[in-house]
């Protein structure tokens, strides 16, 4: 099912730029001129895990087919490992076949500061995929749209590794984590979209279930809501069988079993790392 901009919860920055790219190919057309020339929209998306970059990026292709800007709303997903090979040459024809994959549509590149980060590597050829980026962009505006994403302060030092990279990814997007009023809407969404309602009382401490969830080490918003969800399920699913209870409906205990056993999963995994 494909999800629309304004059904996400929260992201109004992110709604807003959208809504100003809308706006300023409606005025394009308005004057007669090709948008393709006059809007260069490759986009730098910072933000924690679970924000919803590669969601936006995906919609973001649609829109644009939408508005006429890109002939399809095809969306090519690629990391380092996609676009960087091992010896010396094959990194740009590597990152070329990407790049002509994603002509026309869209070009999400996650995690995309690994491209200029070393790993401590004597000889490192992820700055040939971005001089191999930057220039097919370069020969190819208004034909593509570009998203480079990844967590904030690692996106920063990716712009400032290359003139190139900063004068041409000029717009920048900050993804904020979701607040607990956030998660409880998506929260309530996940479970509408399975067909699942909540017991009389249910709801009545998610506030202060999501506080502690977001405190958790290592919080990464959606996908922990959905992680989250999973455990109650699960113990939901245990209330079901051993009392015969009704099967589509969640109670309180089921979500404070969850939240227990959410959290003894972070803090193993906080321990571990």
């Amino acid at each position: 099912m494909q999800v629309s901009i304004s059904a996400l919860v929260g992201l109004e920055n992110v709604k807003r730029t959208i809504r100003e790219y809308k706006n300023q190919i409606a005025v394009a057309k308005m004057r007669g001129q090709d948008a393709r020339n006059v809007i260069q929209p490759y986009f730098v998306m910072l933000g924690n895990p679970g924000t919803g970059k590669t969601t936006v990026a995906r919609i973001l292709g649609r829109i644009f087919k939408q508005l006429g800007y890109l002939p399809s709303d095809h969306v090519v997903e690629a990391d380092r490992e996609d676009l960087v090979a091992g010896f010396v040459g094959q990194t740009a024809i590597k990152t070329r076949k990407v790049l002509e994959q994603a002509l026309g549509g869209t070009l999400f590149i996650d995690e995309a500061y690994s491209l200029t980060s070393s790993r401590g590597v004597a000889e490192d050829f992820g700055r040939e995929a971005v001089d191999t980026l930057l220039k097919f962009m370069e020969d190819h505006r208004g034909r593509m749209i570009v998203v480079a994403a990844g967590y904030d302060r690692e996106m920063r030092d990716f712009l400032n590794s290359n003139p190139g990279l900063r004068s041409r990814f000029t717009n920048i997007i900050q993804f904020s984590d979701y607040s607990t009023d956030d998660c409880i809407q998506i929260f309530a969404a996940l479970l509408k979209s399975q067909k699942l309602s909540t017991m009389d009382g249910a709801n009545a401490n998610l506030a202060t279930t999501f506080n502690a969830l977001r405190q958790a080490p290592n919080w990464s918003n959606g996908r922990d809501i959905r992680t989250f969800l999973e455990f109650v399920l699960r113990a939901q699913a245990e209330r079901v069988i051993t009392t015969a209870s009704p099967p589509n409906v969640i109670a309180e205990a089921d979500i404070a079993t969850g939240l227990r056993v959410f959290l003894e999963n972070k803090a193993v995994g906080a321990s571990v790392n």
